[in-house]
């Protein structure tokens, strides 16, 4: 199953084309940046960036530039299912809370 995290990763990754900025954008050690992408590929079968010892440059390959659509559409559907989650809550929220005033209501008019 694809890890949300790992693709927020290699989007930032593929931005900032720098295992090391990417790390320090999203807070995390260059350690586990690398550790993202490399199960990510892992678990895609594809190697997603061509890296550059010497510039400490990376960009992406053919198959990364096609995982890059998907990685955010995938992340825009997740944030939005988050929205439409809280959403639902909170309007359950406000349901349970006119139920509990009627209650109140309804007890404090029958305890008189």
């Amino acid at each position: 199953m694809l890890d949300l995290q790992h693709l927020k990763t290699f989007l930032v990754v593929a931005t900032t084309k720098n295992f090391t900025r990417a790390a320090d954008e999203l807070d995390y050690s260059q350690s586990s940046v690398t550790h993202h992408i490399k199960g990510l590929e892992r678990e895609l079968g594809v190697r997603l960036f061509n890296r550059f010892r010497f510039t400490r440059r990376v960009v992406l390959t053919q198959a990364g530039g096609r995982i890059y659509e998907y990685a955010a559409r995938l992340l825009a559907l997740a944030d939005e299912t988050k929205a439409a989650a809280q959403r639902k809550e909170k309007r359950a929220g406000r349901k349970r809370d006119a139920t509990n005033e009627k209650v109140l209501a309804d007890f404090a008019r029958t305890s008189r």
